[in-house]
């Protein structure tokens, strides 16, 4: 009669051992370029800011990494399980997460933020919001979450300090300034700072924002649609 496994060995050399028939390096060497093609994604969806696209010459071949959202260190019998498996930036990947067990956390195949909804409030210290001079020490940024696996994955990959650094504060900056350049043009251009979601044209040419491009595709994309929501109140949706 066999012995129980925990009798044999102890548990921390059965995980060891038993990881070793889910062989993750063989998978991803012969299927990695093939998932990242099927995926189409180029942007970190941990984070929406780290860019991850992949190259697929020969000669220049490049991939992301896959983060395991559930560590193969922890759960080896999930290592090749495809839904475990989350194109990630290196920050978000090496340094945040590692090998955090992330029991409760957000997996982004299965939750993503309400883009229904805004995501980044902008909290303004001058009075005078639509003034020239407003600066960077003027704004500081918020994130509103009310899913509490978001709240985690936030808190985790560090997104309310990534986000309330300068060059990402300056994209808030710049969707104002071409607003405010917009409203001194006059009354030939005023239907511009009455924006909708069939505006698409005229909001990729004035301020550069595709809102019809998603968030796995392009880099701070919800930062910049919630810019413009709250500089020109409008209510722009991503479609996502």
């Amino acid at each position: 009669m066999l012995k129980p496994f925990y009798k044999v060995r102890s548990r921390r050399e059965w995980v060891i051992e038993f990881s070793k028939a889910f062989k993750y390096h063989i998978m991803a060497q012969k299927f990695g370029y093939e998932l990242i093609k099927e995926l189409k994604i180029s942007v970190c969806p941990y984070c929406n800011q780290e860019d991850i696209t992949s190259i697929f010459e020969n000669d220049a071949r490049y991939r992301p990494a896959f983060d395991h959202f559930y560590p193969k260190s922890k759960f080896p019998f999930l290592a090749t399980t495809l839904s475990n498996l989350i194109p990630a930036g290196e920050r978000c990947n090496e340094r945040y997460k590692a090998s955090v067990s992330t029991l409760g956390y957000a997996n982004p195949y299965e939750k993503s933020i309400d883009y229904q909804n805004p995501f980044f409030k902008f909290n303004i210290a001058n009075p005078n919001f639509y003034d020239k001079n407003l600066e960077l020490k003027d704004v500081e940024v918020e994130l509103i979450i009310r899913d509490e696996s978001i709240k985690k994955n936030s808190k985790l990959f560090k997104l309310e300090t990534i986000y309330n650094e300068d060059k990402f504060k300056n994209e808030f900056l710049k969707v104002k300034k071409k607003y405010n350049f917009i409203k001194e043009c006059g009354d030939k251009f005023l239907d511009l700072v009455h924006l909708n979601e069939n505006d698409h044209e005229e909001i990729d040419l004035h301020f550069g924002i595709n809102i019809k491009a998603s968030p796995r595709n392009e880099n701070l994309q919800v930062l910049k649609v919630d810019s413009l929501n709250m500089i020109a109140k409008s209510k722009i949706k991503l479609n996502e």
